[in-house]
């Protein structure tokens, strides 16, 4: 919708480690450029993916500027304790 704002995005998703394809992000590209829409990327186990590998919306043209990703150490080297 022309209202929408910020699209939220995990990929890879917890706990299977899936990873939206190259299509996906392209398309999820195209859907917040068309609409002025900012994307939120949580991108904390990009480093914990089974098949595949890691991309990031962030890297299609036009998106850097209007790209968040959250992104951390703790989730990959098992330091989700250590505070």
């Amino acid at each position: 919708s022309p209202r929408t704002k910020l699209i939220i995005v995990c990929s890879p998703g917890n706990p299977t480690g899936g990873i939206l394809s190259a299509g996906d992000l392209d398309c999820l590209a195209k859907v917040a450029q068309s609409c002025g829409a900012w994307v939120l990327s949580d991108e904390i186990y990009s480093r914990l993916v089974f098949e595949g590998s890691h991309d990031s919306v962030a890297t299609r043209e036009g998106m850097l500027e209007r790209t968040v990703v959250l992104d951390g150490c703790s989730k990959a080297y098992a330091m989700t304790g250590w505070r």
